[in-house]
């Protein structure tokens, strides 16, 4: 019967959904994707699905909840802890937000996709100090990586730091394999 084999369950459910998002019943959506999570408790697209419907309505508590529990069934996913961030600053709590890469960086110190998105938060929310910490950490972790080299120079001149910014801008001349990339760097000085 259906409801034993998941994967016809799983595309059943998301084919209904599909077709209340066009008809725009997000609050159908959500009770279906709510009912099919506890068939299928682990189910990471239906959870995402679920999470969205909750931005959707701004339900930003509800949507953390879900991110939260993602982080934890996938920790190697660095996306998730963006949208966890995400959902608690959307809900009106920073410090949450900040918390979220504060515990991921005191876990993974030296993953790059995980430093990259947290400097980001912390350049959204105009903390510059913490932003470039990372950015420096990234540019040491791997300094042949332009792009990396790039975000470091625009917090700096962001931050006013400009003989920082410049020597940030040669170091891409000197190293970058793309000329794109030394262009751009060769504009911004």
């Amino acid at each position: 019967s259906m409801d034993k084999n998941p994967d016809v369950l799983r595309n059943a459910v998301f084919q209904t959904g599909d077709e209340y998002m066009r008809q725009n019943k997000v609050d159908e959506a959500i009770t279906l994707y709510e009912k099919a999570l506890k068939a299928l408790p682990d189910n990471e697209d239906l959870m995402t699905r679920l999470a969205s419907m909750y931005n959707q309505k701004q339900a930003y508590k509800s949507s953390a909840d879900i991110y939260k529990k993602l982080t934890e069934l996938n920790p190697g996913n660095a996306f998730y802890f963006n949208m966890l961030s995400d959902a608690y600053r959307n809900a009106g709590d920073k410090e949450k937000a900040a918390g979220v890469w504060k515990d991921i960086l005191a876990k993974k110190p030296d993953d790059a996709g995980i430093l990259s998105q947290a400097a980001n938060f912390y350049s959204s929310i105009n903390d510059m100090d913490n932003a470039i910490l990372l950015a420096e950490k990234l540019t040491k972790l791997e300094p042949s990586n332009a792009g990396y080299l790039q975000m470091l120079a625009g917090y700096y001149s962001m931050s006013d730091k400009i003989d920082k910014a410049e020597a940030a801008y040669n170091k891409i001349i000197e190293t970058a394999k793309e000329p794109w990339q030394k262009e751009f760097a060769g504009r911004e000085l």
